[in-house]
């Protein structure tokens, strides 16, 4: 295969291999590999970009058994959790563009690269790993960190806070003792907008089949990692590219899970831009249609007592999509090769209607979400029905804009 690298004129190329070398890469490797870059987001302020120092290394070893180099550079990844509640929110978006700026400047700006691995875990940076993908259209895979594993149930998490709140606990109880449920290393236990993303964005088929709710710090965390690796390779080598992939029926998949599931609100924020950066628009009548006929399926918190763990035991994102089946448009591909109906047929043996409905009499029987438009609203409100209050219904107003 031609390589990118070898598109550069000759004393550039030359020139290029010079600067590359200096950095370490090796002159042979240089001579005849893909190069593959690895845009990885690890900080030490995110806890859930935290294990991606160490998953960048399994990702590199795959890279390399495959015949490949892996070259690494970092960008920015910001904790929503840490940057809520003052003025930290006003960045917390915009840098979601910061991100994807960043990995296009890096990847195209130096022009020698065949392939992109994209590292990142948490709410505005997996969708800007998403949105370089389709926007730069290299043979790409993304890979999460996985949430931490929780040792008790959200509601005790919360009866926590609500002591702080009403004085019955002081500020060092409540860190010591919610470390029981943010207990390491991860992505946040509840299906927030991290988690949510990570799902979708296997469900649109650019992170492995079953590997956006692996736990964190574990071996199969590990092996997956390694084994995206590999899957860059096979897709350099077969020339399969993130727009091969993603589809308007990718996102027609991505709005059938994230009803079933009961996402992230803000998913109306990220789909759209990732739509946006391919030329497409997600429509409301299908975003409404896609929800009126998909049954919520899962009580995963905040709207019920069950953690994205709980998911993980059930049998992660492959029970949800044979629970679904019908609903899917299955000749959507994946990184993998293989086709979602496929992953649904081969990876799946729980049921997750039976093992996620605890304590949740609504799931089952009505849609996560009601796309409300007229000719009154300047946009349409989507409320949220997926919550355990019958009182409480969640509005977010999206701009068409």
């Amino acid at each position: 295969m031609e390589r990118s690298i070898d598109r550069l004129e000759p004393y550039q190329r030359a020139i290029a291999k010079v600067h590359l070398a200096s950095a370490g890469i090796s002159i042979d490797a240089l001579e005849s590999k893909p190069l593959i870059a690895i845009a990885n987001s690890w900080n030490e302020v995110c806890p859930g970009h935290e294990p991606l120092l160490k998953l960048a290394e399994s990702v590199k070893a795959g890279i390399r058994g495959a015949g490949g180099e892996p070259v690494e550079f970092n960008t920015i990844g910001m904790c929503d959790g840490i940057s809520q509640g003052h003025l930290g929110m006003r960045y917390t978006l915009p840098h979601r563009e910061m991100i994807a700026d960043s990995v296009e400047a890096m990847v195209i700006g130096h022009g020698i690269f065949d392939g992109i691995v994209l590292l990142g875990s948490c709410d505005k940076i997996i969708p800007a790993m998403m949105q370089a993908a389709v926007r730069i259209n290299l043979p790409a895979v993304i890979v999460n960190a996985g949430t931490c594993i929780p040792e008790c149930k959200p509601s005790d998490s919360k009866k926590l806070r609500a002591s702080f709140l009403a004085g019955e606990i002081t500020e060092r109880q409540l860190v010591e003792k919610s470390l029981q449920y943010y207990s390491g290393p991860g992505v946040c236990p509840f299906f927030g907008t991290a988690n949510t993303m990570a799902v979708l964005c296997e469900a649109m088929g650019l992170m492995l089949p079953g590997s956006s709710v692996l736990p964190s710090s574990t071996s199969s965390r590990r092996f997956a990692a390694e084994q995206s690796g590999v899957t860059v390779m096979n897709m350099v080598q077969s020339g399969i590219r993130p727009r091969d992939i993603v589809t308007e029926d990718s996102f027609y998949n991505a709005m059938v899970v994230l009803s079933a599931l009961g996402g992230s609100l803000n998913a109306f924020l990220h789909l759209p831009a990732m739509a946006a950066e391919m030329g497409l628009e997600l429509a409301w009548d299908v975003i409404a249609g896609v929800s009126a006929k998909t049954p919520l399926l899962a009580a995963l918190t905040p709207n019920g007592d069950q953690t994205v763990y709980d998911l993980y035991r059930a049998g992660g994102l492959p029970s949800v999509l044979k629970e679904v089946l019908p609903l899917l448009k299955t000749e959507t591909q994946t990184v993998t090769g293989i086709t979602v109906g496929d992953i649904a047929h081969k990876f799946s043996s729980w049921d997750v209607s039976r093992s996620l409905t605890i304590h949740f009499p609504s799931v089952g029987k009505s849609s996560a979400f009601k796309c409300l438009a007229s000719v009154d609203l300047p946009d349409p409100l989507v409320p949220m029905t997926a919550t355990n209050s019958p009182r409480l219904t969640v509005i977010l107003t999206c701009s068409s804009a």
